[in-house]
């Protein structure tokens, strides 16, 4: 997604079986989003665990995988497990809703539905998605991480804060040490990283040293250069630079 919010890049996939319902989905949301469209969970799955999607929507009743079992599939998979599932059924049993969220569903939309609401739906699972996804970059602290959560996402970014707590110091740390000691690789350290906080993993690292230097700065018991060798850059010079681009203010203006 554009950082002005357009959705021009957004990728939806359909997992429907009904191949007209499918194309009617499809066409309905082809002018704001790129959709692709599987015709069961089996195949929705391979597509989105090979180039994960923005936003899912799919059925539950479908030959050889179905909805359930695919969002099951893909919240427990560390490549998918971020992206959101809007479920649509011809159940509209209170239990079957309440199966698909406890498998991770995002949202979930009895049939037949009503066109607006499924775009509005959309509209709203994808702009929430964006803003959590910009939560790190927003805020001049560092965002809390429910340490009780289940979800994949929040553990890996749980453990991705440990790393840095115990390593940010470190002027040498780079981003395959970090992939070390979150044991993955790099290609999906940043696949990660740009889907739960649209950064890549160098300039995560960079923007987590600057929040720590932030009350450093305020507390004025240190000098710009040594909050800067203390939070892991080897030039306060750049550092200054680089706290100006993120903050908007050099060191010594934060502190007017």
């Amino acid at each position: 997604m554009n950082e002005d919010g357009n959705t021009d890049e957004v990728t939806v996939l359909i997992v429907e079986d009904n191949k007209e319902l499918a194309l009617f989905i499809a066409n309905s949301l082809s002018g704001p989003y790129h959709v692709q469209v599987a015709e069961n969970g089996k195949i929705g799955y391979d597509m989105a665990r090979k180039n994960p999607p923005d936003l899912i929507i799919s059925d539950v009743m479908m030959p050889e995988m179905d909805g359930i079992e695919m969002c099951r599939q893909i919240k427990n998979n560390l490549y998918t497990s971020h992206v959101p599932v809007i479920m649509l059924s011809a159940k509209a049993l209170l239990e079957d809703q309440l199966q698909g969220l406890q498998f991770g569903a995002d949202d979930y939309i009895s049939k037949p539905f009503n066109l607006d609401i499924l775009k509005a739906k959309v509209h709203n699972v994808i702009e929430t998605r964006r803003k959590i996804r910009s939560l790190f970059t927003a805020r001049a602290d560092i965002p809390q991480v429910n340490q009780e959560s289940e979800s994949l996402d929040d553990k890996f970014l749980s453990k991705a804060y440990d790393v840095l707590e115990q390593s940010y110091s470190n002027p040498d740390f780079s981003v395959e040490m970090f992939s070390d000691s979150m044991f993955v690789s790099r290609s999906l350290l940043y696949k990660k990283l740009k889907a739960l906080v649209d950064l890549s993993p160098n300039d995560f690292i960079a923007i987590y040293r600057l929040k720590k230097a932030r009350p450093l700065i305020l507390s004025k018991e240190m000098s710009v250069s040594e909050v800067a060798y203390s939070v892991g850059f080897n030039d306060p010079k750049y550092f200054s630079r680089v706290f100006k681009k993120f903050f908007k203010k050099t060191p010594s203006e934060y502190l007017e």
